[in-house]
């Protein structure tokens, strides 16, 4: 069961940031341009590296603790 919790999390976990960056970045692009488009890449970029060093210090405590 916890095999299956693992895959569905990180299924929606790159699901999510790939509608993020595609459909988001897409849209800012589209409508303030380019330049505009960039840079929310890069802010989005910078989300992503911020919400993988949070999951894996979580992942870390988890094995630290034993479970």
């Amino acid at each position: 069961m916890r095999g299956h919790r693992e895959r569905t999390e990180l299924q929606l976990f790159v699901f999510f940031f790939a509608i993020l960056f595609v459909l988001g970045g897409g849209l800012i692009a589209y409508f303030y341009g380019l330049g505009a488009g960039v840079v929310a890449f890069l802010c989005l970029t910078g989300a992503l590296l911020f919400f993988l060093a949070l999951y894996g210090l979580l992942w870390l405590a988890q094995k630290w603790v034993g479970e």
